[in-house]
Parts: C-alpha cells; structure tokens; sequence
C-alpha cells in the first residue's frame, strides 16, 4: 500500500505542471480582454508561467492535489481489493450478480470520494 501512494505522490508532484497550465488556460477566456493571457498552448502556458512568475510557481497547489491523489488512491485500493475477497466468498450468487454487486458498492463508494475530491479542489 505505501508503496502505491508513493507512486501516487510523485505522479502527481511531476504532473502538477500541466494540471496547472490547463487550469489557466480554462479560466483565462472567463476573464475581462485586457486581463486574459492569450495562451498559445500548453508550452507557451507553462513557459510564461516558469518566466513572469518563476519555476517554483508551477509546482503551487501541489499540496492540495496530493492529498486528493493519495485519498483516492488509497480508498480506490483498499475498497476495491475488500470487495473482491467479500465478493468471492459468496456462493450463491453468479458471476453477472458480483459484478452487479461490485458496481453498486463502487458507485456508493466513489460518491463519498467525491466528497474528498470537491473538499480538495475548492482548497486549492
């Protein structure tokens, strides 16, 4: 498990560039002519961003996005291999009734990660 979230971590520390440029290239056409960035694309984003702000300013809200990667990681994990054991040992349902079962519970379970998912986003 630990081994899971530390791929999790860096996955997202070395994304968090990227996830950066697409947020500001979405909420740049929200905003007033004069104040907009114009950007080209991803690489112009990411190089005006590393230049007018500096390279650490493409790693900020990193934090943030860790801890929802590491929450739905975990939780993705840790449920999905307690269902299959559960799962298993019943017998008297069939296979199309498991994956039934294994689909209601992931649904039931992902809506409460939204929860997670939102609390982190409106934190960053």
């Amino acid at each position: 498990m630990w081994c899971v979230e530390c791929v999790a971590n860096s996955q997202t520390v070395a994304g968090n560039p990227a996830d950066l440029a697409l947020i500001r290239m979405q909420s740049d056409g929200l905003k007033p002519l004069a104040e907009r960035a114009n950007y080209k694309g991803v690489f112009d984003a990411l190089g005006r961003i590393a230049r007018q702000e500096g390279v650490g300013a493409l790693w900020s809200g990193a934090a943030p996005t860790v801890v929802r990667a590491m929450a739905l990681n975990f939780g993705q994990l840790a449920f999905f291999s307690e269902a299959k054991v559960r799962l298993q040992n019943i017998e008297a349902m069939g296979p199309r009734g498991k994956t039934l079962a294994g689909e209601l519970f992931l649904c039931f379970f992902v809506s409460l990660l939204v929860v997670v998912d939102c609390w982190c986003w409106w934190w960053r």
